[in-house]
């Protein structure tokens, strides 16, 4: 990430690697490039790393109806989980946890105030823009829409809306070397 950002600057942005974007790793490489003297360049990727993951935690915590205990484990199990060569608590591999956010607005308590509201939309686009378990958790969420009925007010039909307007033209965008890795 921080060679694309070198080399490509903030068109490396959207830039696909294995056929989706990793918007938060490249948005820190370009951050990193451009106020990170290069010796402090690691220290700065896993700081980065470290507030996404902690960040993540507070969103399972404060929007997950299970009492305490089950939520600490919860959020203990994001730093223990061994996944065969992947580093998880890395910017490299970060999608792999932010995956989780739309799994917790399905299993959490839809929002109380526009705030939350606001945190979930960014959240969806950051987790939609970062890898590509969205597009894997689309079905999911038709099927939680579908079960409240479609409701044109609907949480749940309003992450669809947002699921899709996020993942639809990556599909369409994707460039022709990634659908040719993807063998498409």
């Amino acid at each position: 990430f921080f060679a694309d950002a070198y080399h490509h600057g903030f068109s490396s942005l959207w830039r696909d690697h294995g056929g989706y974007y990793h918007l938060v790793p490249r948005v820190a490489a370009l951050l990193g490039l451009s106020l990170i003297p290069l010796v402090f360049q690691p220290l700065f990727y896993n700081l980065i790393s470290l507030f996404g993951i902690l960040a993540i935690i507070a969103y399972l915590w404060f929007r997950l109806p299970f009492p305490p205990e089950k939520k600490f484990f919860m959020a203990l199990s994001l730093t223990w989980a061994p996944v065969a060569n992947e580093v998880m608590m890395s910017l490299a591999g970060f999608h792999f946890i932010l995956s989780l956010c739309p799994i917790i607005m399905l299993l959490g308590r839809p929002p109380k105030n526009g705030l939350e509201w606001f945190v979930d939309l960014f959240v969806m686009v950051i987790s939609g823009l970062t890898g590509p378990f969205l597009t894997l958790f689309f079905p999911l969420l038709l099927l939680v829409a579908w079960k409240n009925k479609f409701q044109p007010k609907s949480y749940y039909i309003s992450l669809v809306i947002i699921a899709g307007l996020i993942i639809f033209p990556q599909a369409l965008t994707l460039t022709t070397p990634s659908i040719k890795r993807l063998t498409l």
